[in-house]
């Protein structure tokens, strides 16, 4: 194998980082995430959030870094993730600025569908257990944004890439040919 980075960065390093855009491929499968997947991630973190615990790991991010196009990072793996945060952002923020969000774009209808329903079903679950008050909401949003972290591991090479992905996900849905 190549070169490859793999760091543990907070979810504020991913949305945010300046140096890089996330991108999804047009290869990459549709956000199939249901109801039940968006609530066991925010439970989950909502209950790292009230044990208090500074740290919670969300997950992995497979990135592919194409040294022909070295601003940009193609979304191999965690693509669920990364537009569900996004979606957390935009409910409790009310803000679609997020430097890496500016290029996730969706190539299948059923994306569109999901992110649709899960948007509803977040903004359910926000009211429900963090409530209207402003202020809670951006405490937390702001514990995910500081204290969740990733996996993120940046690969050189799209066949590697694809190994990557294939040794995390055994079980996952397949990407699209």
């Amino acid at each position: 194998m190549a070169d490859l980075l793999a760091n543990i960065v907070p979810i504020k390093e991913i949305l945010d980082n300046e140096k890089s855009v996330l991108i999804i491929p047009s290869y990459q499968r549709p956000y199939v995430w249901e109801q039940e997947n968006v609530y066991q991630l925010l439970n989950d973190i909502n209950t790292y959030r009230n044990a208090n615990k500074k740290k919670y790991l969300i997950g992995s991010l497979i990135l592919f870094n194409d040294e022909k196009k070295p601003s940009e990072m193609e979304i191999i793996d965690g693509q669920q993730r990364i537009t569900t945060l996004s979606l957390i952002h935009q409910i409790i923020c009310q803000d679609k600025t997020l430097q890496s969000n500016q290029l996730l774009s969706y190539n299948h209808e059923e994306s569109f569908t999901n992110i649709a329903k899960n948007y509803k079903a977040i903004e359910t679950w926000v009211s429900q257990h963090i409530g209207d008050d402003n202020d809670k909401k951006l405490a937390f949003w702001n514990y995910i944004y500081e204290c969740c972290y990733m996996v993120k591991i940046v690969v050189y090479e799209l066949g590697e890439a694809f190994q990557m992905f294939d040794t995390q996900n055994g079980r996952g849905k397949p990407l699209l040919p």
